[in-house]
């Protein structure tokens, strides 16, 4: 038996951002995505 793996199309240009949605972190976020938008990820 053969298992193989595809990625998905564009795998390798996605972001996965683990930050709460609470207000506390509200500016963290905003600069991660921010810096995630201009790197062009």
């Amino acid at each position: 038996m053969v298992l193989s793996f595809v990625k998905p199309h564009g795998y390798d240009v996605k972001v996965f951002v683990n930050c709460p949605f609470d207000d506390k972190y509200k500016p963290l976020l905003d600069v991660i995505v921010l810096t995630a938008q201009e790197l062009g990820l």
